[in-house]
């Protein structure tokens, strides 16, 4: 049944979350993008590598039901013009409108299931968010986007979206996980701005230099990914 049910979702994902996902990244050219160490991200190019990023939230609330946040469609640009490589987004599978509106026990047997699908369709890398849940099948995902496909990984370590960053965040782990797991580089990203799906939105990017966490126990590599996101920040808002 589970099967069936996350079939179900791929379909739906595939004939109607795809070509929806192709239209909102076509609005995207209309933005106005200004990079700050581009040469950052370019130095992995030809390379997987966790991408670790803060997570806007967007100032529309049907953009916030749908779950598609400009934000990660403008680093899947980025990362695909400048290093030519096509950006892994891990996106949260059990949450937005068709997980919120039914109750918990379907949620769990009909609501995640069919969310896993419906993002597996439009080509994000799934994710289980609320309690109770388990990612044994985020890693088996991850295990085949590392192995057969060797692209870089886009993570928000935030876990939720805010109007911006604040190092008073809670931080996840899982950034750190993943780079730690399959020896990755992770990268850091500060954008600004990409509150809104509207021509002419001005967003602004900045990337960190990268760093290797094979020294670092996750707790640490995650401190580094708050340190670099927090410079970032800083001196992105006293410019």
């Amino acid at each position: 049944m589970k099967k069936f049910i996350e079939d179900i979702g791929r379909f739906t994902g595939e004939q109607i979350g795809a070509p929806l996902l192709e239209r909102q990244r076509r609005k995207i050219e209309q933005f106005n993008l200004e990079i700050t160490g581009q040469n950052n991200l370019e130095s992995l190019r030809d390379a997987p590598f966790v991408l670790a990023a803060n997570h806007l939230m967007p100032e529309n609330s049907s953009t916030q039901q749908s779950q598609l946040s400009p934000d990660a469609f403008v680093l899947e640009k980025l990362v695909k013009d400048l290093n030519n490589q096509e950006l892994k987004i891990i996106s949260k599978c059990d949450d937005g409108w068709w997980a919120e509106n039914i109750y918990r026990y379907f949620q769990k047997y009909v609501g995640q299931p069919f969310g896993k699908g419906m993002q597996e369709g439009m080509g994000f890398v799934p994710i289980y968010k609320n309690p109770g849940t388990f990612n044994r099948d985020f890693i088996k995902t991850v295990d085949g986007v590392i192995q057969d496909e060797e692209s870089p990984i886009l993570i928000f370590p935030e876990g939720h979206w805010y109007e911006d960053f604040s190092p008073e965040h809670k931080l996840e782990a899982g950034a750190a996980y993943i780079a730690k797991k399959y020896k990755l580089p992770i990268l850091t990203a500060y954008i600004k701005g990409a509150h809104s799906w509207e021509p002419n939105t001005s967003v602004r990017v900045a990337f960190s230099e990268p760093f290797n966490s094979k020294q670092l126990n996750r707790e640490q590599a995650t401190e580094q990914i708050r340190l670099r996101l927090t410079k970032l920040h800083e001196i992105m808002t006293n410019e």
